[in-house]
């Protein structure tokens, strides 16, 4: 039997290393849980002015300091800016602040903490140092960087009157840690917000914009329609052939009034239905027509400009029965039609085909005319954009009937190779409204 003074070592300093690896693994629970607490705090909330100040509100709580400053780092100017200060005794002011960061700016944005027990050093304006040391003997000045993702996000401040032990060093920087992803979401989200509120102010003020355009077109289009109307009325009138007392020419004066009337109607309608369409105040009026016998009917108003031109229509159309807004599939057809004999040369081709492809129709115009070239096929669709360098034709038709095609659920394309191929074609629902109801 061993003797008591063999024993290796007492049993009271087992007990106290026993006691002592207790309270480590008890400090580090406790602490674990104090930086828990404190991330999901400041992290609970996305306004960045309310994280700032649960940051300051917390480490205030945990460690007894005179004041803090929390700085953003601003990567426009390279700078810090002011995020948050908080004092109990002294302040040190922003210009205090910023004559200690330029020192250390370097080892901060690497991620170092920097720890150092006097302040004087820093500042070039021993006056403010007096004023300092007049409130308070400054023990400790400690800066946390606060990184997220390799990113420099800012930098928590502290100082105070007491020495910072290591342990509340090595809670500053988790607390930095924990709460950079914080700052760096309510960050974000502020760029986020401020872009949304001015996105959306812009567009109240297009939205504005385009409400006075349309008001202001419709407005103007009635005042001219009216007049126009008359003009119109009257030059048929003096137009007619019943009409002895003019002279050739001055009918012809009398023919060319008349063309130039209808036209600006034209145009005040293409203006008014555009501005309905862009509005959202244009009204569909469904009913089930023959597409061929439609096409056939724009043909014939249009075969005399065809005639003039000599040009070779051909058909390849069969009677598909579709049920859409017949006066706006007649107005498509129209523009379709116009612009390929606008643009056919003489002696030219034009072909006019549809197909059956179940639940839609596929409708086609093509010529051999002048096309479109490479420069004009992205703006095609644009308002007042006339293709081929005409010079007449308002620049309406074909954004009209983009916009007539796309309100029936359908798409409109095209393909051009000038002076050889030059196709439009377009593909609607057959009965637009089943389609409306199996979207419901």
């Amino acid at each position: 039997m061993k003797k008591l003074n063999e024993i290796p070592a007492p049993l009271y300093e087992i007990e106290e290393e026993i006691v002592q690896y207790l309270n480590n693994i008890f400090e580090q629970q406790e602490k674990s849980r104090v930086i828990n607490a404190i991330s999901n705090k400041v992290r609970s909330s996305l306004l960045l002015d309310r994280v700032l100040k649960n940051i300051f509100f917390e480490i205030n709580s945990l460690i007894d300091i005179e004041g803090i400053g929390i700085f953003l780092y601003n990567e426009e100017t390279d700078s810090l800016d002011v995020g948050f200060k908080g004092y109990k005794g002294c302040q040190i002011d922003s210009v205090g602040f910023n004559q200690i960061l330029r020192h250390v700016a370097d080892s901060l944005k690497s991620g170092e903490q920097f720890v150092d027990d006097t302040v004087e050093k820093f500042f070039s304006d021993k006056s403010l140092v007096e004023k300092i040391n007049s409130n308070i003997d400054i023990k400790t000045f400690v800066i946390t960087p606060m990184v997220y993702q390799e990113k420099f996000i800012g930098l928590i401040a502290v100082y105070g009157a007491k020495p910072i032990i290591n342990s509340q060093l090595d809670l500053l920087q988790n607390i930095s840690d924990k709460t950079s992803i914080a700052v760096f979401q309510a960050q974000l989200f502020s760029e986020l917000k401020n872009k949304n509120d001015k996105d959306q102010n812009l567009y109240r003020q297009a939205q504005k914009r385009d409400e006075m355009k349309n008001e202001f077109l419709v407005n103007i289009s009635h005042e001219l329609r009216t007049p126009l109307n008359s003009i119109i009325g009257f030059s048929k009138i003096l137009a007619s052939k019943d009409n002895e007392n003019f002279t050739p020419k001055q009918i012809q004066y009398v023919n060319n009034i008349l063309v130039s009337g209808e036209f600006l109607v034209k145009l005040i309608n293409e203006f008014l239905d555009l501005s309905k369409i862009e509005a959202g105040v244009l009204d569909l009026t469904y009913e089930w027509f023959n597409s061929k016998s439609v096409i056939y009917e724009v043909m014939s108003v249009l075969y005399e400009t065809a005639k003039e031109k000599d040009l070779n229509i051909e058909f390849d159309l069969k009677n598909i029965y579709v049920n859409a807004d017949k006066k706006r599939f007649t107005e498509v057809m129209y523009n379709l039609i116009s612009n390929s004999i606008k643009f056919s040369n003489n002696n030219g081709v034009i072909i006019l085909s549809n197909k059956d492809l179940g639940n839609s129709v596929y409708v086609e115009v093509a010529d051999n005319g002048i096309g479109i070239s490479e420069e004009q096929k992205g703006n095609i669709f644009n308002k007042f954009v006339s293709y081929a360098g005409a010079r007449e034709g308002t620049g309406l038709g074909l954004p009209l009937s983009k916009k007539i095609i796309e309100m029936h659920r359908g798409n409109i394309y095209f393909e051009s190779v000038p002076n050889e191929l030059t196709r439009f074609w377009f593909v609607i629902p057959k009965d637009y409204t089943c389609k409306e109801k199996s979207e419901q």
